[in-house]
């Protein structure tokens, strides 16, 4: 025995009374449920400042999460790095940060991989801190052992490398003179 089926038309009759005047109140709600109205709230209630104050510090994180977390591509990650305005002598806890976007994989890495992994490093090397310098920040020694799981000993010759062959290095110990590696 088998299940016959068949086409059933549905007919939709729209209800007239949904057209009052009031009924977008009830949708306005779910629209106000956002992270800035969040804040918004949260600022109103730790800090008691006027709706106006709190609706633009509100506004203001927003766009500041908008820029800081855009989408990353494949191979992309986030990471906080100090502002390239920082002077050297700044105690960590006192800089000021910024989260930039920094490609640790790309397409090109396999051709480098085929080549050697001297000239991965390298490559990888010249292309985080470039991308750190654009957005407004420099990494470290540090920074780049962490993110290339390298040594800061290994990170340091191959700098050394790259700016013998003339290749500049936007690390914040060239930029700022910080340490004994060679600058500009």
């Amino acid at each position: 025995m088998g299940i016959r089926l068949e086409k059933v038309e549905r007919i939709v009759i729209f209800d007239e009374v949904t057209k009052m005047p009031n009924e977008r109140e009830n949708y306005e709600g779910i629209v106000k449920r956002g992270l800035k109205e969040e804040w918004c709230d949260y600022i109103r209630r730790e800090y008691e400042f006027s709706m106006a104050v709190c609706r633009s510090l509100a506004s203001d994180f927003e766009t500041f999460m908008k820029e800081a977390r855009g989408e990353l591509k494949e191979g992309q990650l986030f990471y906080r790095a100090v502002k390239s305005n920082i002077p050297p002598g700044v105690k960590t806890d006192e800089m000021s940060f910024k989260t930039v976007k920094l490609t640790i994989f790309s397409e090109d890495d396999v051709e480098d991989a085929k080549k050697s992994q001297k000239e991965l490093l390298k490559n990888r090397i010249v292309r985080l801190t470039n991308e750190a310098l654009e957005q407004g920040t420099l990494l470290t020694q540090a920074d780049l052992s962490i993110l290339l799981n390298a040594s800061i000993k290994t990170i340091g010759r191959h700098i050394k490398q790259l700016l013998e062959e003339d290749i500049i290095v936007p690390t914040r110990g060239n930029r700022m003179d910080i340490g004994p590696g060679t600058s500009h």
